[in-house]
C-alpha cells in the first residue's frame, strides 16, 4: 500500500486508479473527527517522524511510511 501526499486535483488518472475505498470508515465504532488522546505525545512524534521519512526519501522511505502509519493507527485508543 502506497501514502500519496498529493491533493485528489493535483493526481494524474494512474495515480488515481491506485486509490481504494476507505475501509476504516466502516470500521465499529467509527472514527471522530476529534478525539482526547491519552498519550499526544505519541502520536505527535510519530507524524513528525513521518513528515520526517517523507522528506529525506530514503531507500525503502514508501514501506517504513506504511509502518509508521500503522503505528499510528495502534496509539488512537480501542475505546473512543
Amino acid at each position: 500500500m502506497k501514502v500519496s501526499f498529493k491533493k485528489l486535483e493535483d493526481m494524474t488518472a494512474d495515480e488515481l486508479k491506485w486509490i481504494r475505498n476507505d475501509e476504516l470508515s466502516q470500521l465499529s465504532p467509527s472514527l471522530r473527527s476529534h478525539i482526547r488522546l491519552r498519550n499526544p505525545s505519541a502520536i505527535e512524534r510519530l507524524i513528525f517522524e513521518i513528515i520526517r521519512e517523507f522528506e529525506m526519501k530514503l531507500p525503502y522511505y514508501e514501506v517504513n511510511i506504511n509502518g509508521m502509519l500503522l503505528q499510528l493507527l495502534t496509539c488512537i485508543p480501542a475505546k473512543l
